[in-house]
Protein backbone atom coordinates (compact mmCIF):
# COMPACT_ATOMS: atom_id res chain seq x y z
CA UNK A 1 0.00 0.00 0.00
CA UNK A 2 1.68 3.26 -1.12
CA UNK A 3 0.55 5.23 1.93
CA UNK A 4 2.60 2.92 4.17
CA UNK A 5 5.89 3.71 2.44
CA UNK A 6 6.67 6.70 4.73
CA UNK A 7 6.56 4.23 7.66
CA UNK A 8 9.07 1.76 6.22
CA UNK A 9 11.03 1.80 9.50
CA UNK A 10 8.01 0.46 11.36
CA UNK A 11 6.37 -1.78 8.75
CA UNK A 12 7.51 -4.99 7.06
CA UNK A 13 6.82 -5.31 3.33
CA UNK A 14 6.39 -8.49 1.30
CA UNK A 15 6.06 -8.55 -2.49
CA UNK A 16 5.34 -12.27 -2.88
CA UNK A 17 3.16 -14.67 -0.82
CA UNK A 18 6.24 -16.40 0.57
CA UNK A 19 7.93 -13.13 1.44
CA UNK A 20 4.71 -11.92 3.07
CA UNK A 21 4.54 -15.02 5.31
CA UNK A 22 8.18 -14.59 6.32
CA UNK A 23 7.61 -10.95 7.18
CA UNK A 24 4.60 -11.86 9.34
CA UNK A 25 6.73 -14.39 11.23
CA UNK A 26 9.42 -11.77 11.67
CA UNK A 27 6.91 -9.29 13.05
CA UNK A 28 5.43 -11.84 15.47
CA UNK A 29 8.85 -12.77 16.83
CA UNK A 30 9.85 -9.18 17.31
CA UNK A 31 10.24 -7.88 20.87
CA UNK A 32 10.51 -4.09 20.70
CA UNK A 33 8.28 -1.96 22.97
CA UNK A 34 9.50 1.17 21.16
CA UNK A 35 8.26 -0.12 17.80
CA UNK A 36 4.97 -1.20 19.34
CA UNK A 37 4.36 2.32 20.65
CA UNK A 38 5.40 3.85 17.33
CA UNK A 39 2.98 1.59 15.44
CA UNK A 40 0.15 2.41 17.83
CA UNK A 41 0.72 6.10 17.13
CA UNK A 42 0.69 5.42 13.38
CA UNK A 43 -2.54 3.44 13.71
CA UNK A 44 -4.25 6.23 15.65
CA UNK A 45 -3.31 8.72 12.94
CA UNK A 46 -4.59 6.47 10.15
CA UNK A 47 -8.08 5.45 11.20
CA UNK A 48 -10.86 5.22 8.62
CA UNK A 49 -12.30 8.41 10.09
CA UNK A 50 -9.01 10.24 9.58
CA UNK A 51 -8.72 8.91 6.03
CA UNK A 52 -12.27 10.02 5.25
CA UNK A 53 -11.49 13.52 6.52
CA UNK A 54 -8.31 13.62 4.44
CA UNK A 55 -10.19 12.59 1.30
CA UNK A 56 -12.97 15.07 2.05
CA UNK A 57 -10.43 17.89 2.45
CA UNK A 58 -8.77 17.08 -0.87
CA UNK A 59 -12.10 16.84 -2.71
CA UNK A 60 -13.22 20.10 -1.12
CA UNK A 61 -10.06 21.87 -2.29
CA UNK A 62 -10.68 20.69 -5.87
CA UNK A 63 -14.35 21.67 -6.01
CA UNK A 64 -14.10 24.64 -3.65
CA UNK A 65 -10.66 26.27 -3.84
CA UNK A 66 -9.67 27.80 -0.53
CA UNK A 67 -10.47 31.49 -0.11
CA UNK A 68 -8.61 33.72 2.35
CA UNK A 69 -10.57 36.74 3.59
CA UNK A 70 -8.48 39.55 5.07
CA UNK A 71 -10.04 42.29 7.20
CA UNK A 72 -7.78 45.08 8.44
CA UNK A 73 -9.05 46.65 11.65
CA UNK A 74 -8.23 49.82 13.54
CA UNK A 75 -10.65 50.61 16.37
CA UNK A 76 -14.35 50.86 15.43
CA UNK A 77 -15.29 47.71 17.41
CA UNK A 78 -19.02 47.92 16.63
CA UNK A 79 -18.56 48.20 12.86
CA UNK A 80 -15.79 45.60 12.88
CA UNK A 81 -17.93 43.12 14.78
CA UNK A 82 -20.80 43.54 12.30
CA UNK A 83 -18.41 42.86 9.41
CA UNK A 84 -16.89 39.80 11.09
CA UNK A 85 -20.27 38.36 12.07
CA UNK A 86 -21.62 38.85 8.56
CA UNK A 87 -18.69 36.89 7.12
CA UNK A 88 -18.95 34.05 9.64
CA UNK A 89 -22.75 33.78 9.63
CA UNK A 90 -23.51 34.37 5.95
CA UNK A 91 -20.63 32.56 4.29
CA UNK A 92 -21.78 29.02 3.52
CA UNK A 93 -18.77 28.43 1.28
CA UNK A 94 -17.13 25.31 2.77
CA UNK A 95 -13.47 26.23 2.35
CA UNK A 96 -12.45 29.66 3.63
CA UNK A 97 -10.32 31.25 6.31
CA UNK A 98 -10.85 34.65 7.91
CA UNK A 99 -7.71 36.64 8.74
CA UNK A 100 -8.23 39.54 11.13
CA UNK A 101 -5.33 41.99 11.18
CA UNK A 102 -5.40 44.54 13.98
CA UNK A 103 -3.41 47.75 13.57
CA UNK A 104 -2.86 48.41 17.29
CA UNK A 105 -6.45 49.21 18.20
CA UNK A 106 -7.80 50.29 21.57
CA UNK A 107 -8.62 47.91 24.43
CA UNK A 108 -12.31 47.57 23.56
CA UNK A 109 -11.53 46.51 19.99
CA UNK A 110 -8.85 44.03 21.08
CA UNK A 111 -11.21 42.49 23.62
CA UNK A 112 -13.82 41.98 20.89
CA UNK A 113 -11.31 40.50 18.43
CA UNK A 114 -9.94 37.99 20.94
CA UNK A 115 -13.37 36.39 21.23
CA UNK A 116 -12.83 35.00 17.71
CA UNK A 117 -9.32 33.60 18.10
CA UNK A 118 -10.51 30.13 19.14
CA UNK A 119 -12.58 29.61 15.99
CA UNK A 120 -10.89 27.05 13.72
CA UNK A 121 -11.07 29.06 10.49
CA UNK A 122 -10.08 32.41 12.02
CA UNK A 123 -6.54 33.77 12.28
CA UNK A 124 -5.88 36.79 14.47
CA UNK A 125 -2.85 39.02 13.93
CA UNK A 126 -2.21 41.69 16.57
CA UNK A 127 0.30 44.27 15.40
CA UNK A 128 2.45 45.97 18.01
CA UNK A 129 2.31 49.16 15.94
CA UNK A 130 0.02 50.70 13.36
CA UNK A 131 1.47 49.59 10.02
CA UNK A 132 -0.92 51.62 7.93
CA UNK A 133 -3.48 50.40 5.41
CA UNK A 134 -1.16 48.96 2.75
CA UNK A 135 1.31 47.18 5.04
CA UNK A 136 -1.48 45.86 7.24
CA UNK A 137 -3.24 44.27 4.28
CA UNK A 138 0.06 42.96 2.93
CA UNK A 139 0.69 41.21 6.24
CA UNK A 140 -2.73 39.59 6.04
CA UNK A 141 -2.10 38.42 2.48
CA UNK A 142 1.31 37.07 3.47
CA UNK A 143 -0.39 34.96 6.14
CA UNK A 144 -3.09 33.71 3.75
CA UNK A 145 -3.04 30.07 2.63
CA UNK A 146 -5.92 30.24 0.15
CA UNK A 147 -5.85 30.02 -3.62
CA UNK A 148 -7.83 33.25 -3.75
CA UNK A 149 -7.58 36.30 -1.49
CA UNK A 150 -10.40 38.70 -0.65
CA UNK A 151 -9.72 42.09 0.95
CA UNK A 152 -12.63 43.50 2.95
CA UNK A 153 -12.91 46.79 4.78
CA UNK A 154 -14.11 46.56 8.36
CA UNK A 155 -17.38 48.38 7.60
CA UNK A 156 -18.56 45.87 4.98
CA UNK A 157 -21.62 43.67 5.41
CA UNK A 158 -21.64 40.64 3.12
CA UNK A 159 -24.67 38.70 1.92
CA UNK A 160 -25.32 34.96 1.43
CA UNK A 161 -23.55 33.45 -1.58
CA UNK A 162 -21.05 36.28 -1.90
CA UNK A 163 -17.92 34.09 -1.96
CA UNK A 164 -19.38 31.64 -4.48
CA UNK A 165 -20.20 34.42 -6.92
CA UNK A 166 -16.76 36.02 -6.69
CA UNK A 167 -15.00 32.67 -7.15
CA UNK A 168 -17.29 31.77 -10.06
CA UNK A 169 -16.37 34.90 -12.00
CA UNK A 170 -12.64 34.77 -11.36
CA UNK A 171 -12.39 31.03 -12.16
CA UNK A 172 -14.47 31.34 -15.30
CA UNK A 173 -12.35 34.05 -16.89
CA UNK A 174 -8.78 35.21 -17.38
CA UNK A 175 -9.31 38.07 -14.94
CA UNK A 176 -6.76 38.49 -12.20
CA UNK A 177 -9.07 40.57 -10.03
CA UNK A 178 -12.83 40.74 -9.50
CA UNK A 179 -15.01 42.85 -7.25
CA UNK A 180 -18.68 43.18 -6.28
CA UNK A 181 -21.08 46.03 -6.84
CA UNK A 182 -21.72 48.08 -3.73
CA UNK A 183 -23.52 51.17 -2.52
CA UNK A 184 -20.32 52.96 -1.48
CA UNK A 185 -17.28 53.06 -3.74
CA UNK A 186 -15.50 55.56 -5.95
CA UNK A 187 -15.80 53.83 -9.32
CA UNK A 188 -18.26 52.22 -11.75
CA UNK A 189 -19.03 49.41 -9.27
CA UNK A 190 -21.25 51.78 -7.30
CA UNK A 191 -24.99 51.23 -7.45
CA UNK A 192 -27.68 53.55 -6.17
CA UNK A 193 -29.47 51.77 -3.35
CA UNK A 194 -30.37 52.48 0.26
CA UNK A 195 -30.11 49.72 2.83
CA UNK A 196 -32.62 50.66 5.49
CA UNK A 197 -32.46 47.38 7.38
CA UNK A 198 -30.48 44.15 7.53
CA UNK A 199 -33.39 42.32 5.85
CA UNK A 200 -33.35 44.75 2.94
CA UNK A 201 -29.60 44.31 2.68
CA UNK A 202 -29.99 40.60 1.96
CA UNK A 203 -33.02 41.03 -0.30
CA UNK A 204 -31.49 43.71 -2.50
CA UNK A 205 -28.11 42.00 -2.72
Amino acid sequence: IPELLPYSDQVYFGKTPKEFVNQVKKALSEDSPEKQIARQIIAKKNTWEMRAKSIETKIKSLVFPKVSIVILIYNQPRLSKIAIESVLNRSKYPNFELILVDNKSNFETLKMLKTYQTQPNVKLILNSENLGFAKGNNLGMKTATGEYIVLLNNDVRVTPGWIERLVYHVRGSKAGLVGPVTNSIGNESKIEINYESSNLTQMEA
